[in-house]
């Protein structure tokens, strides 16, 4: 009895002693300070290099049940253009996720999208801007871009303009061309197309050419149809953009 009562203040013991390692060694944080304070420490370290607030946070307490959650935009030290956005979370143990793997592959790929684009002369300007979900995973330049894509969403958002002059048959014209265009370089886009503050198509491109809709003249003039009459205004897109 003796014997047995021994091993289980041991196996209390070892299990409590395993608790209090963890709690210690796991970035606790109870206000957005503290919190803060844990992101930076952790970014530092993942990509070994300083980071610091670039702007906005966030923080919220849900109770004990629940716990805490931070979010924040942080930048590199030595190029503050390059802001991502970091998740911190915590229940049981801290957990963070970020989006600033995208930069490694952020040149490369906006580059081959413009390459796809400056020749259409009816493009009167774009912007585009690579996204891709927040991960815990740590990437380098080193990985490949495929890989990258496929596990972590990344996507190409893009708004193009177009001339404000021209007829609805050029228009129908102009967007089956861009649409072949983009649909060919086998990149996820969120593509958005404009002829001042009216939207012609509104609309998502798979990187898989299989999964894509293809338009014929008259299908395309109803898509731009719906599009106009569904979507009045840029305050109505900003929502969407928003949501998604």
């Amino acid at each position: 009895m003796k014997r047995i009562f021994a091993c289980l203040v041991i196996a209390i013991t070892v299990i409590l002693g395993g608790c209090g390692m963890e709690t210690e060694t796991t970035n606790n944080f109870e206000s957005q300070e503290e919190a803060k304070a844990v992101v930076l420490e952790r970014m530092n370290e993942k990509y070994d290099m300083e980071f610091s607030l670039a702007g906005r946070e966030k923080y919220h307490d849900y109770g004990p049940l629940y716990g805490y959650t931070y979010t924040c935009e942080v930048a590199p030290v030595e190029d503050m253009q390059q802001v991502s956005t970091v998740i911190l979370g915590q229940r049981k143990a801290v957990q963070m996720k970020d989006d600033y793997a995208r930069y490694f592959f952020k040149d490369m790929v906006e580059e081959k999208v413009k390459n796809s684009l400056n020749n259409k002369d009816y493009i009167t300007s774009y912007t585009i801007e690579l996204k891709a979900d927040a991960t815990d995973k740590l990437w380098t330049e080193d990985d490949e871009w495929e890989s990258y894509s496929k596990k972590e969403n990344a996507s190409i958002k893009a708004t193009i303009n177009f001339d404000t002059m021209k007829s609805d048959e050029e228009y129908v014209m102009q967007l089956l061309d861009l649409h072949e265009t983009v649909k060919k370089l086998g990149m996820n886009m969120m593509l958005r197309v404009k002829n001042g503050d009216e939207y012609l198509m509104y609309t998502n491109i798979m990187a898989e050419e299989e999964n894509n809709v293809s338009y014929s003249e008259d299908e395309m003039l109803k898509e731009m149809q719906r599009v106009r009459e569904e979507i009045h205004d840029l305050s109505y897109y900003d929502n969407l953009s928003k949501e998604k």
